[in-house]
């Protein structure tokens, strides 16, 4: 399921009715969201606090696939976040992650 109205930045109260709606989701057997890589921020912990799975959209320009090394020199660029939140992390994770 995609995420078209939630918005890249969140207040409090914003993130309180999300949360909300997301466990709703969950309560009806919906098993994943697709997020893009602005909302990633904001919702990603959220999503993964109500037990769902997420994917996230990340925008490449056609020409930075074509070739391997590319791909991931583009993907490598962008600031990693593990599933704890932390951003700057290692491949590998945080060391929440590690244990």
């Amino acid at each position: 399921m995609r995420l078209t109205d939630v918005q890249p930045a969140l207040d409090l109260s914003q993130r309180l009715l999300l949360r909300h709606r997301l466990q709703s989701l969950q309560e009806t057997h919906t098993t994943a969201l697709v997020l893009s890589e602005g909302q990633a921020e904001s919702v990603l912990d959220l999503t993964t606090y109500t037990g769902l799975q997420a994917l996230v959209e990340i925008a490449l320009k056609p020409d930075e696939l074509l070739a391997p090394a590319r791909a991931r020199e583009a993907i490598a660029l962008r600031p990693r976040q593990c599933l704890h939140g932390a951003y700057g992390v290692s491949r590998d994770g945080c060391a929440s992650c590690l244990r």
